[in-house]
């Protein structure tokens, strides 16, 4: 079995390429030296154990993905077995939409002798409806961003398809759509990005010594 110092460096080693981390940019964010990152890297020495959960909160890792043997192996796959429920539940909720939708397509049909086809086409944005509170659980910012734009622009398709036979201008309904999404794309991509935090530098050996001696010489 592995020691406590080669599990952590193996492990740190794993999840800061996995976050595609070079050593500096952890250490920027751990306000240390890229050479301390190297020096745990390599099993020389650990890091406290206060340091530890600062990584582990980094990375959004539990504490035993640091210090435990094949945790992160075991944590990859915990986050399948989720992603496969995300998916089955978001397909079992757009399936219910089309099964609605179907329903009222036959009804139309047997009851009144009407063709509601444009139905599938106002079940896409109401698809999209429901899919947004997913958003949460896939964790990306460009999925919300690109089921806005599937909700925009299928809504003003449906619109237009239900209501093209009351005007030859119906087709300027798409109009709308072009400064919605321009705002959905600045919102998307062109976000002001947080100001970094101060680095503060830690102490030296040095800055003590000289801090103990003026305070002997008053």
């Amino acid at each position: 079995m592995n020691d406590i110092k080669t599990i952590i460096a193996k492990n740190l080693i794993t999840l800061r390429k996995k976050n595609n981390l070079t050593q500096n940019e952890l250490a920027e964010k751990l306000n240390y030296s890229d050479n301390a990152i190297s020096r745990w890297e390599h099993a020389e020495v650990t890091p406290s154990i206060e340091t530890l959960e600062q990584i582990a909160k980094i990375f959004g890792v539990p504490l035993s993905a640091l210090i435990e043997d094949n945790a992160i192996k075991s944590a990859e796959m915990s986050d399948k077995r989720q992603l496969v429920n995300k998916l089955a539940v978001v397909l079992i909720s757009a399936s219910l939409v089309w099964f609605v939708a179907t329903a009222l397509f036959v009804t139309a049909r047997l009851l009144w002798d009407y063709t509601f086809w444009q139905i599938y086409i106002w079940s896409i944005p109401i698809v999209a409806l429901v899919m947004m509170p997913f958003h949460h659980y896939w964790g990306r910012h460009i999925y919300k961003y690109t089921i806005l734009t599937i909700f925009v622009w299928t809504l003003l398709l449906a619109i237009f398809l239900q209501l093209y036979k009351l005007s030859p201008w119906m087709w300027t309904v798409f109009i709308l759509g072009v400064p919605v999404q321009v705002t959905l794309s600045i919102w998307a991509f062109v976000k002001p990005k947080p100001p970094k935090p101060r680095k503060i530098r830690k102490p030296t050996t040095v800055d003590t010594e000289a801090n103990d001696t003026t305070s002997n010489k008053k």
